[in-house]
């Protein structure tokens, strides 16, 4: 290259590469690992940044490299090329607190930022690029008109920025929703993990990096098994200490045929044919119609107390699991079933058999489960039955 290239030239030539990179991240690695397909990289779009600047610190470097060995090129090349990746992971990490790629497994690496495996695929790719990719891209980013040259990376230009900007934005709320996230470990109580107070929203914004990069999803993992050991080791804890928990001798199972204002509000559904139903499917050594209805009138006692809804609290909690234990009862649905995991996810809305289902019903039912659900309870009656459920598993 007998010259520095313009700026237009340049803009053009990163574009190029960032996209090749996309490709070689998201396609070619993807078939070669057998893995689905996933859009690599930070930006929104097709291109991955890092690929683009290496690119063109190759293009730049070949300038003042004139007379040097060919080894010694590809050498200097892989070593500009580690040092990016690694300044890269240093912004990464210290502007959105993230680490998108980590090493740490691979021998000879550095703080997990970079190894000499990936070392040794730069200079490859550097060798590639030398000999047969940059001689080819050149002559075609040459055959532009000058206007036209200038055109596109303006448009170019305005590209980036913009999606950058959107990227940045997202990363940026990710990074804070995970510090939520995290930062509940510093609460040994259910206050401090329903503190974080996660919403659909920031769902979607951990699943979108996670899914590009599957090192983001270690903490994540990490933290959600020990919330989930802490829900079930506190929750008989704090129930027992908020109110007066029935001894042994005092059975649940029974007590709330005796209530006659908590058969006010549930025996519309207890006494319909299709619930009736659950008393024929088995539940840890009872049925589900016991421990539904012990649940109901034990979240129904402690949101009396609390002067809570009560009437929502004990409707979604008998109506918690009734469509996923009816599809099994009847067998309507083999596909779903084999998902029984995920049932949360799939619930039809029992409305149409037991009235309208209310926002708060709908929280109860779709997150009793949690921490199984990434989402926590929204609303305090749904936080009760959620905790009274393993309250009366553990108890069974």
């Amino acid at each position: 290259m007998e010259e520095i290239r313009d700026l237009s030239f340049l803009i053009i030539y990163f574009s190029i590469c960032s996209f090749m990179g996309w490709v070689l991240e998201s396609i070619i690695f993807r078939l070669y690992q057998d893995a689905p397909f996933k859009n690599a990289g930070f930006l929104y779009g097709p291109f991955v940044p890092v690929y683009g600047f290496g690119g063109v610190l190759i293009c730049i470097s070949l300038f003042f490299l004139q007379g040097f060995a060919f080894p010694v090129i590809i050498l200097f090349c892989s070593i500009v090329l580690t040092a990016l990746e690694y300044l890269t992971s240093v912004i990464m990490e210290n502007v959105f607190s993230i680490k998108l790629w980590d090493y740490s497994k691979y021998r000879f690496n550095i703080k997990g930022r970079i190894c000499l495996k990936l070392s040794i695929i730069w200079a490859i790719l550097s060798a590639f690029q030398i000999r047969w990719f940059q001689p080819a891209l050149i002559n075609f980013i040459e055959s532009f008109p000058d206007v036209l040259q200038s055109s596109l990376s303006a448009v170019l230009i305005i590209y980036f920025l913009s999606d950058l900007v959107l990227s940045s934005r997202l990363y940026l709320r990710y990074s804070s929703s995970i510090r939520r996230l995290l930062a509940s470990e510093k609460h040994d109580d259910l206050s401090g993990i329903f503190r974080m107070n996660l919403s659909m929203k920031d769902l979607k914004l951990l699943i979108r990096p996670m899914r590009q990069f599957p090192d983001l999803s270690i903490p994540v993992k990490r933290r959600w098994h020990r919330l989930s050991s802490l829900v079930i080791r506190k929750t008989g804890q704090w129930a027992k200490e908020f109110i007066n928990l029935p001894g042994e001798k005092e059975n649940l199972h029974k007590r709330w045929q005796t209530d006659e204002d908590f058969l006010k509000i549930s025996a519309s559904i207890i006494e319909h044919p299709d619930y009736q139903k659950l008393k024929f499917i088995g539940n840890n050594g009872s049925s589900v119609f016991d421990h539904n209805t012990a649940s109901a009138y034990l979240a129904y006692r402690i949101a009396r107390k609390l002067k809570m809804n009560e009437k929502a609290t004990v409707r979604g909690a008998l109506l918690r699991n009734f469509e996923y234990y009816m599809m099994k009862l009847n067998k309507a649905d083999e596909d779903s079933l084999r998902k029984g995991e995920n049932r949360d996810k799939s619930h039809k809305d029992p409305g149409f058999i037991f009235g309208p289902i209310s926002n708060l019903e709908k929280d109860i039912i779709a997150k009793h489960r949690w921490p199984h659900t990434l989402i926590p309870p929204h609303y305090p009656e749904a936080i009760i039955v959620m905790i009274v459920d393993k309250i009366i598993s553990i108890r069974e």
